[in-house]
């Protein structure tokens, strides 16, 4: 590494002269070269030879798990990890698939220890904000789970399984590591690296430490910044990670009731946690159609009729032929086409004055009774549904 072109033709030339004194070589298919800096075409004099081998000069290269780029930009990296998650993830798939139902436990306890690991792996470093690509992994994990479309909205997906998103985790691991730093010895490289960022943060440029820096400040942690830590780190990233999963959990109730499609979904779901039918209903169809009803992920007008863009009040119901919009609430408490199914399975006390209290509660029950019958009238229901959807 150098500064300079002529710096660093002085160092390969050291290199070529040691290896020759210790007959060593070089292989110069791995050996490239990369200039740091934000766009630019490489000049003339930007060549570097080894044994009268020129050097290739990259836009990017793979060092101990991570792809870097000469803009210092961490887009490149994020991708190549999401790529190698998104494979694991359907190696666990097919697993699932061999093995058939997975509890919800099992299932994201498998997740969080070969998956998750691949997309935080490096995180210390570029994990100060969120990235995309690596929390559509996340996604397309909870929709498998829950056997939805891959066109079901995100933040119905991770709040059916009561997932947090992955930057907060990659948050954490990054002012976990600024700890780290803090506590090394001054003469350790890493140390002089930080010492050398903040230097630079202080005269404005844009470095890891003023992401860092910034991560503190909007969370309500500046005196800890200026302060450069505190007596009781345990304590400290305790509440850190607390705050950090309150603001996520804030953020994805505002992202649920801002989404027009998720109207009645917002009704009975205010808190990230896993919901309870999740566990109880053990058959997977069961638990599918539920997800796929809770989820706004199914066939009944309201959504068909969106894909048709016909008007809000033009999504009636066929079957009861009431003039009512066929919705979530008229599918479970009203239409008179499954009141035979619904004597079955529903209790008497939904049955009895349906109202969208009535169905708020029923959708919102953690009681196993409940639960089990909302479930099966569910399937049912949706079954001739679909049969009479596709005569």
């Amino acid at each position: 590494m150098a500064d300079t072109v002529g710096g660093l033709k002085k160092h390969i030339a050291s290199l070529q002269e040691f290896c020759l004194n210790w007959e060593m070589k070089v292989n110069i298919s791995k050996t490239q070269i990369m200039i740091f800096r934000k766009g630019g075409r490489i000049r003339r004099d930007e060549a570097w030879f080894y044994q009268n081998n020129r050097l290739d000069v990259v836009k990017s290269y793979r060092y101990l798990g991570i792809q870097l780029s000469t803009g210092n930009a961490w887009g490149r990296a994020t991708r190549a990890l999401a790529d190698q998650a998104s494979k694991a993830l359907n190696a666990l798939r097919k697993t699932m698939s061999a093995v058939g139902n997975i509890s919800y436990d099992s299932y994201f306890k498998i997740f969080d220890t070969t998956i998750l690991p691949i997309l935080t792996y490096g995180s210390e470093i570029w994990g100060y904000k969120k990235y995309d690509c690596i929390e559509k992994i996340h996604f397309k994990a909870c929709k498998h789970f829950l056997q939805i479309s891959q066109n079901t909205p995100n933040i119905a997906a991770v709040g059916e399984c009561g997932r947090l998103p992955i930057y907060v985790t990659c948050m954490i691991r990054c002012v976990k590591f600024w700890f780290q730093l803090l506590n090394m010895d001054n003469n350790r490289y890493p140390k002089k690296c930080y010492l050398m960022l903040l230097y630079l943060d202080d005269r404005g440029k844009s470095t890891w430490v003023m992401h860092v820096k910034n991560i503190l400040l909007m969370h309500g942690f500046g005196h800890v910044w200026y302060n450069q830590g505190v007596e009781n780190e345990c304590l400290f990233m305790y509440i850190f990670k607390q705050r950090l999963e309150d603001v996520a959990k804030q953020n994805w109730y505002s992202d649920v009731t801002s989404l027009d499609k998720l109207r009645t979904y917002c009704t009975f779901k205010c808190q990230l946690t896993p919901e309870k039918y999740l566990f109880d209903v053990k058959h997977a169809s069961y638990r599918r159609f539920l997800a796929k009803l809770r989820c706004s992920s199914h066939i009944l007008k309201i959504e068909t009729g969106r894909r048709l863009k016909l008007d809000l009040e033009d999504r009636v119901c066929d079957l009861c032929r009431d003039g009512n919009i066929e919705d979530e609430y008229h599918f479970v408490m009203v239409c008179k086409f499954f009141d035979k199914i619904r004597q079955k399975y529903l209790p008497f006390r939904y049955r009895s004055e349906p109202s969208p209290p009535k169905f708020i509660s029923l959708m919102s029950s953690d009681t196993p009774s409940d639960i089990s019958g909302l479930s099966l009238f569910v399937f049912h229901a949706m079954k001739l549904r679909e049969m009479i959807e596709f005569m």
